[in-house]
């Protein structure tokens, strides 16, 4: 979860006389439309590292990444995802004579005795519809016939947004976007 919120009042005492004349609600709306607005942009920005850093489609993270915007009572806008370790399926996987090639991380990476198709190396592999598309591995190395599970990437979307290279983008924009925020709305009072 990333959360951005107003919590540093240094940062509008240039406008202290503008600020006082302000009713409780006025404030409040102003702060609320700040923190949406640089959470707005914030997010824009996390999804673009978060897509780089995971090597998943950016219509594969934008659902998601969930967001809170901030209300009268909380002045936040939170990010949430949920979620587990996502399937190969969804890095565009190959099937070879080794195993499966696909790219978690955006990073090539083989994956052996995996597999995307059926039949037997002799009677020609094809794609089966009953795999939907997915990887597979065998559970055990036995012969054929044996149990198989969905092979998965290691990407945990929750966990590689609070590290890395999204944190990094998410501390080095939100701070000055909700700054260059606030000082906008408070100068649309003034005209």
């Amino acid at each position: 979860m990333l959360e951005q919120r107003w919590s540093d009042p240094s940062a509008i005492r240039k406008f202290d006389g503008i600020v006082k004349s302000l009713s409780d609600d006025q404030a409040k709306l102003v702060g609320v439309r700040a923190v949406n607005h640089a959470g707005a942009k914030t997010k824009t920005q996390v999804i673009r590292t978060l897509t780089k850093q995971t090597g998943l489609k950016r219509k594969d993270i934008v659902p998601a990444v969930k967001p809170q915007k901030a209300n009268f009572s909380q002045l936040a806008y939170v990010m949430k995802s949920i979620g587990g370790d996502v399937s190969l399926k969804k890095f565009d996987p190959k099937e070879t004579g080794e195993g499966v090639v696909a790219k978690p991380f955006g990073k090539r990476t083989l994956y052996p005795g995996a597999f995307m198709k059926s039949g037997a190396p002799w009677e020609g592999r094809a794609m089966s519809p009953k795999l939907h598309g997915s990887v597979f591995h065998p559970v055990c190395n036995g012969g054929w016939g044996q149990k198989i599970e969905k092979s998965k990437s290691g990407v945990v979307i929750p966990a590689e947004m609070i590290k890395g290279a999204t944190a990094d983008t998410f501390n080095r924009t939100s701070g000055p976007a909700l700054q260059a925020r606030l000082e906008h709305e408070l100068k649309r009072l003034l005209l």
